[in-house]
């Protein structure tokens, strides 16, 4: 296309810089279609790609807060139902203690002791 734009420019009468910027503009357009694809459209696609992942940044900050506040509110409830776990489990071990050492009595081991502890 450059030797094209040379060939004409000797068969028509072209102020000096037109030429130049004609030339300019052809090697801005070429090192496009190498870089982002060989179609207007491709390139249009391409920049439409690259606004998505730009909204994406922008927003990240956002999505990023909001995350971390959902993140803040499930461990509120884990540490919430993980005491009542706690002490249910509790409760249950000094139930389980009771049976055991009636058990333990009956069968004629009254010195025997039987505990559950938790680590």
């Amino acid at each position: 296309m450059a030797e094209l734009v040379r060939d004409l420019r000797d068969r028509f009468d072209v102020a000096p810089g037109e030429l130049d910027q004609v030339e300019g503009r052809l090697d801005v357009i070429y090192r496009l279609r190498k870089n982002y694809g060989d179609t207007v459209s491709d390139m249009l696609s391409y920049l439409e790609h690259c606004r998505r992942e730009l909204d994406e940044m922008r927003f990240s900050s956002d999505t990023l807060a909001r995350l971390e506040k959902k993140l803040s509110s499930s461990l509120k409830t884990a540490r919430e139902k993980g005491k009542l776990l706690s002490t249910s489990r509790q409760e249950e071990a000094r139930a389980l203690e009771e049976r055991i050492q009636r058990e333990l009595r009956q069968l004629d081991m009254p010195k025997v002791q039987f505990k559950v502890d938790f680590a």
